[in-house]
């Protein structure tokens, strides 16, 4: 991945921080596991601690199920059980810094209207 080579070669500290926001993207949307590890050390700095956070719960997705469901029709999966509950969940709204705890059971969300299908 792109952003990973970035990172490797210290690319990503020349580039200004909404940049390296847009750049570090990938490891938060990643379904590894090891990614969103790496990823802890790009998002801990001053600035970006909202997408931290957010990182966080994706990963709290990942460690519960250990793919993101909503991908699995695209990518011709089967939904499982797990995942179809988790989708029948309010549309999810990850959190600020300030809102998010961790929770021991499923990720924390918030309503977010669901957009109409036409």
């Amino acid at each position: 991945m792109l952003a990973q080579e970035l990172l490797r070669q210290g690319a990503d500290q020349s580039l200004p921080l909404e940049r390296r926001r847009f750049v570090y993207m990938p490891f938060m949307h990643s379904e590894s596991l090891a990614i969103h590890e790496v990823a802890v050390q790009p998002f801990s700095v001053q600035g970006l601690e909202d997408n931290l956070s957010s990182k966080h719960q994706h990963r709290e997705i990942i460690e519960r199920l250990a793919v993101y469901p909503h991908r699995n029709a695209v990518l011709g999966r089967a939904l499982e059980s797990a995942e179809l509950d988790f989708l029948k969940q309010p549309w999810l709204k990850f959190l600020t810094t300030a809102e998010y705890q961790p929770l021991a059971g499923p990720p924390v969300i918030r309503p977010w209207p669901r957009p109409q299908r036409p």
